[in-house]
């Protein structure tokens, strides 16, 4: 089957609210594979693994030829050979739309905070590396508390339905108030303007910013990072979300109550509404 035919398949499946029930995809960036990894092990829990099946086809050499993400969980010791045994390569795939939001009965079911009971061991990192890896940029230690706040741009500039302005961030600022850490980590994928970095200074104005917005950073060090944060601000990014659902204990996060904007958003806005606008995780006894 051509793949546009295919394409256009699963575009009327979408539009006629046929999804798959029984496979989930798994591909784009560290935080969409992080999402889509639990979404799978919670559909096994669910119909158990013979029934599951995963699409991997983001990943194939054939369909990785346009500047696409590389399969990152491997860092987490999570090889994609641990996922080809669950995969599903059918063209019939392509026949409906991905199910990639949360179901009403996922929403019943405190989807988010049983999905990090369940599998934050699965996502463990060397704490040391991370610190280690920032340590002449930051300065930071392990156990010094600091706030996080992640600005989406890079690719999202050319895709994304909503990209959240400075304001939206300030907005948050000014909502957490006296919250923020004497340490502040300002992280983005593509440079921040003069402008932008003086008007968080002006809001943050008690605290010491630390930028770091080099896209030559390293993806999977910067989300370590993020989870670390005492305080962490997410942008309307799979990437910082997915580092907030894994946080460290006692962390708390601030994450946009709008992700997608246009027809057909409203479940996928309300797929990550679920988790809180303000979610907090406790702290350990």
């Amino acid at each position: 089957m051509p793949r546009f035919v295919g394409a256009l398949l699963s575009s009327c499946s979408k539009k006629f609210n046929l999804h798959h029930k029984d496979l989930i995809h798994i591909e784009g960036g560290l935080g969409s594979q992080i999402l889509g990894a639990i979404a799978f092990w919670n559909l096994q829990n669910r119909l158990g693994e013979a029934k599951a099946k995963c699409d991997l086809s983001y990943f194939s050499n054939k369909a990785n030829t346009n500047n696409l993400w590389a399969y990152e969980l491997e860092k987490f010791n999570l090889p994609l050979s641990e996922f080809e045994k669950f995969e599903s390569t059918s063209k019939g795939n392509l026949l409906k739309a991905k199910r990639d939001f949360l179901t009403d009965d996922e929403l019943d079911h405190d989807y988010w905070e049983t999905s990090r009971s369940r599998y934050l061991s699965k996502f463990n990192y060397e704490r040391e590396k991370t610190f280690l890896y920032f340590q002449e940029s930051t300065k930071l230690k392990p156990e010094e508390p600091f706030t996080a706040i992640h600005i989406r741009r890079g690719d999202y500039l050319k895709v994304a339905s909503r990209i959240m302005s400075i304001e939206d961030y300030l907005e948050i600022v000014h909502v957490i108030g006296g919250l923020a850490s004497r340490k502040v980590v300002v992280i983005s994928d593509s440079e921040l303007s003069d402008r932008d970095k003086s008007r968080l200074q002006k809001a943050l104005d008690l605290s010491e910013l630390i930028f770091l917005d080099s896209p030559e950073l390293d993806p999977f060090n910067i989300h370590c990072l993020l989870r670390e944060a005492k305080l962490l601000i997410t942008g309307n990014s799979t990437y910082s979300f997915s580092a907030g659902l894994l946080g460290r204990q006692g962390q708390i996060v601030f994450s946009p109550m709008q992700f997608h904007k246009g027809v057909g958003s409203e479940k996928y806005n309300r797929s990550f509404r679920a988790a809180g606008f303000f979610f907090a995780w406790p702290k350990r006894n």
